[in-house]
């Protein structure tokens, strides 16, 4: 369809939307200290869903821009008609295994309009437009002539009444037990941080309006996201500071960018104290090390939809100052793949993990155990789908979801993780910070000694920890080999593996890596392990602050050694909630980045496992957190095919060329006519399963023991 530009007078957003303020459907878009705000009203048509019916939702979202050809022009305003409206918190059970919540006070997940008329004002050049569209052109031409009629000149008066007391949800007791027992999962390893909500009932004033509350909060604390929709029930009044999402048309494609804030410090009453303020938050551990552990999340999402290589941090942990408080934000960017959209990377990434924690769907486990409700608009999203290459997705934080004068607000307390010591906290207002820093997933290092020697780009170091930030920001890769009997079994199928991950990601591989045998055998004397059967780390990762995002990263080479665990006992296997995302780009590599595997094993070791098993998104078996899965059916050795999220690990691939088992998608009904099974990685072989998801299985079947003699030879 062919747009129609309607240029009007310039003049706030805010008094343009006013009359509109009760037509159901009308959303204000208001970017203060930005480029753009928008209103749109009136869609000629809607989508009022739960998240049960969320994905079919999406999907006609998306063939309605297909269908009304809502096509990109270089001359309009960014967003100029196409879908828009709210994704509630809860819609992130229609793209993820997240809890089973209805939205509070009865508010749709999921309300979208398809508008073919919205008013944009350019705050930069002071000019406004209406833009409308229709395969008619005169009935374009009418139809923005109409909108521009409805839309207000002068200010609406607005009570400055605002609310009387406010009453919280949840008793003061509660909620502290409840953040107590958070930082307590923390401190267990079971998450790095969550966000924890605390939500207040109030009234707004008599003969005061939701659109004034909106008003107010654009005069006293202007924000770059801020937002009001009105739904036949509901308004929601936002004032976000942060971009979720947004895409838009580069050379080489759609570029995915997230601006994730993490790090708050409230404005000075004089200029040295703001200065100070500011400077104390630059330089403060504690909020730094939280930005990088969403920044990392973030990197992740991006990640389930962009090109291998692609997502990169161009800014960490950067300084914005607004009206009350200084953020840090920090932004990552993307290339999205040829066959993913901007619907795809909204359905991977949603919700914001910057109000969940992470690991997220962990996180969002326990924000539903301790709320005890669903969170409806709050820390949901504001989303805009234009052009087919332009889109806009804010994140929600509600000032007020109202309904019949009622108001929940919501508070929220951080947690999260500083090493294994404990935590300081303080109080500013109603948000308590707790200490935290970066983590290391060290799931594979069984903890003998408190000091140890290791190698890194040709020195010989003596550490008492093995401090290592690319377990938690993914920068780089690495290979766990056996160590036994003088030899490095199997060396070059790990290194063949670390080398082509390294190319793929854009790595150039030391020069090191050629002589790589005899260090390690160097390392096993150092360490006293020579004569041990022991297993080495070897880790090809990135030094700096932003790691694989920068254009010539500096690759660092180490390698580390340790007794091996036991490796001639069965072990119980339980299926986690916890899925491989098999299209993903660091499913193909053994990356730094793997916060998801530790996490399922952690949910494995809940439900009386020793080790996980995971499916990947469309329900067939990918492998175990820690190898990879045989299963003996019919007596055939099957194994998870790499396009389903199997790690093409170097047992696995010697016993595949070897002609031992075969490759085959397995889906729930294949696990249930299993004879036998096992788990095989680098360290211990094969490994026979005694027990998955408490059904027994023998450990001496003959395809079992076969395979193992192979391996051991």
């Amino acid at each position: 369809m062919k747009p129609y530009v309607h240029e009007i007078e310039y003049r706030d957003p805010i008094d343009a939307c006013a009359p509109l303020r009760d037509t159901p459907m009308t959303l204000l878009l208001h970017g203060a200290g930005g480029r753009w705000s928008y209103i749109a009203a009136n869609p000629i048509a809607t989508i009022i869903a739960s998240a049960d019916d969320g994905r079919a939702a999406f999907a006609r979202a998306r063939d309605w821009i297909a269908d009304a050809s809502v096509d990109a022009c270089s001359n309009l305003p960014p967003f100029s008609g196409g879908v828009a409206g709210l994704v509630g918190y809860e819609m992130a059970r229609a793209f993820d295994r997240a809890p089973r919540f209805a939205a509070p006070d009865g508010t749709p997940d999921l309300a979208l309009g398809l508008y073919d008329c919205v008013a944009a004002f350019d705050h930069g050049t002071r000019r406004a437009f209406v833009v409308a569209r229709h395969a008619v052109a005169r009935r374009a031409q009418d139809r923005a002539h109409s909108f521009a009629h409805q839309l207000g000149v002068a200010r609406t008066p607005t009570s400055a009444a605002g609310f009387g007391t406010l009453r919280a949800e949840t008793a003061l007791q509660t909620y502290e037990t409840a953040v107590a027992t958070i930082i307590a999962r923390v401190r267990a390893g079971d998450l790095y941080q969550a966000n924890i909500s605390r939500r207040y009932t109030g009234r707004l004033g008599a003969g005061d309006h939701p659109f004034g509350l909106l008003s107010r909060l654009a005069a006293q604390s202007p924000a770059p996201f801020a937002a009001y929709m009105r739904l036949t029930n509901h308004a929601l009044v936002s004032n976000s500071p942060e971009r979720f999402l947004s895409v838009s048309r580069r050379n080489e494609g759609l570029h995915a960018f997230s601006q994730p804030i993490k790090g708050t410090r409230p404005r000075g009453a004089t200029p040295v104290e703001d200065e100070a303020n500011a400077r104390t938050l630059l330089e403060s551990k504690k909020d730094r090390a939280e930005n990088l552990m969403i920044v990392d999340l973030m990197r992740n999402d991006l990640s389930k939809t962009c090109a291998p290589g692609s997502v990169r941090v161009p800014r960490l942990c950067g300084l914005e100052s607004y009206a009350n408080v200084h953020h840090l934000v920090s932004d990552v960017e993307g290339r999205l793949r040829d066959d993913a959209d901007a619907f795809d990377l909204f359905a991977g990434a949603f919700p914001p993990g910057s109000i969940t924690g992470a690991p997220k769907v962990k996180a969002m486990e326990l924000i539903a155990v301790h709320e005890g409700a669903g969170r409806g608009p709050y820390c949901g999203s504001l989303a805009w789908f234009g052009s087919r290459w332009r889109h806009g997705f804010q994140r929600t934080d509600p000032y007020g979801y109202l309904q019949q004068g009622r108001r929940p607000l919501a508070c929220r307390v951080q947690c999260g993780r500083r090493h294994r010591r404990g935590f300081r906290s303080r109080r500013r207002g109603a948000r308590n910070h707790h200490q935290s820093r970066e983590l290391e997933a060290r799931h594979h290092w069984p903890r003998r000694r408190r000091s140890m020697t290791i190698w890194r780009d040709g020195e010989w170091i003596n550490v008492s920890t093995d401090n290592d930030r690319g377990a938690t920001l993914g920068d780089g890769l690495f290979e766990t080999i056996l160590w036994r009997n003088g030899t490095a079994v199997r060396l070059e199928r790990h290194l063949a593996r670390m080398r082509a991950s390294a190319e793929a990601l854009g790595l150039p591989a030391p020069e090191a890596l050629t002589t790589i045998e005899a260090i390690i055998a160097d390392l096993a004397t150092r360490n006293a392990l020579s004569q041990e059967r022991a297993a080495v780390n070897l880790r090809l990762g990135v030094l700096g602050p932003r790691g694989l995002e920068r254009h010539t990263p500096h690759v660092t080479l180490s390698a580390r050694i340790a007794p091996a665990p036991a490796s001639d006992t069965s072990i119980a296997l339980a299926t986690v909630s916890i899925r491989r995302n098999q299209t993903a780009p660091s499913a193909r590599h053994k990356t730094l980045s793997y916060l998801d595997q530790i996490e399922a094993r952690r949910q494995a070791r809940t439900l009386g496992a020793d080790e996980a098993a995971q499916l990947n998104t469309k329900d067939h078996l990918a492998g175990a957190a820690a190898g990879n899965l045989i299963l003996i059916i019919k007596g055939r050795a099957l194994t998870p095919p790499i396009a389903d999220g199997a790690l093409a690990g170097t047992v696995r691939a010697e016993l595949l060329q070897q002609g031992l088992i075969e490759e085959a998608s397995l889906a729930g009904v294949d696990i249930d006519n299993t004879e036998a099974a096992a788990i095989t990685n680098a360290i211990f072989g094969v490994r026979a399963i005694h027990s998955w998801d408490k059904r027994e299985f023998a450990v001496d079947h003959p395809k079992l023991v076969a395979l193992r003699a192979a391996i051991e030879a």
